[in-house]
């Protein structure tokens, strides 16, 4: 699937979908449509140049945005109340609230030193060596945490959102990616899986090793 907004430009001048023709042409709107074979059909363009981003967009789209004329395609995309400032860059509230937590979380340094204090849930182990010597250690609460994290996305059509902010955590070598987005999500502040997310960054945190969980159980080394 294409990004949430695409557009064509050809000629000096800029094509996008809008609802009301994608309705008059398909009769629906879904997920199906965020894209630029769905906005050739409904305009009948051929050639131009195709783009397409939910970060930023022309300052005309941006504004077509706005006044609602993708409301349905933003929801069925996968970001709801999608929104952009004057500029054309994404100023949706979820996405800033995502954005803080991201730079909050870059500022902390990565770094083995054991500074902080134990939690009495973790099995220690001087170094990731040791953990040759145990039994096989896998993340299936942490598999289980992201899959109720995008489920919620997903009812909350913010999927696409959710699955951006996890690719920008992951492209930034952030470890604990899941914590991060979460503020995506409405509620995620009660929910079981953030509160297993935010253990599980804790360690991060507190200068230790994560190697993996069995059963929530997270097994930790102090170093390498």
């Amino acid at each position: 699937m294409c990004d949430i907004v695409s557009w064509i430009e050809k000629d000096g001048k800029l094509y996008w979908s809008r609802d009301d023709e994608i309705l008059a042409t398909y009769g629906e709107v879904t997920e199906d449509h965020c894209g630029h074979s769905t906005l050739r059909k409904c305009q009948g363009i051929t050639g131009g140049e195709n783009y397409e981003s939910a970060m930023q967009v022309p300052k005309e789209i941006a504004a077509s945005v706005n006044r609602g004329e993708l409301k349905l395609l933003s929801r069925a995309g996968g970001w709801v109340g999608l929104h952009f400032n004057e500029a054309g860059i994404n100023d949706t509230p979820y996405w800033v609230r995502f954005k803080d937590e991201l730079k909050k979380y870059e500022s902390i340094p990565y770094t083995l030193d054991n500074h902080g204090a134990i939690d009495k849930k973790w099995i220690i182990l001087e170094s990731i060596d040791k953990s040759l010597d145990m039994p096989n250690v896998n993340s299936k609460s942490f598999f289980n945490a992201c899959n109720q994290a995008w489920y919620q996305a997903y009812v909350q059509h913010k999927c696409q959102a959710w699955d951006h902010a996890r690719d920008l955590c992951r492209n930034n070598d952030i470890d604990n990616s899941l914590v991060i987005a979460a503020p995506i999500i409405d509620g995620y502040e009660t929910s079981k899986w953030y509160d297993y997310a935010k253990r599980r960054s804790s360690i991060i945190e507190a200068g230790y090793g994560f190697l993996g969980d069995i059963d929530g159980v997270f097994y930790v080394y102090k170093h390498l």
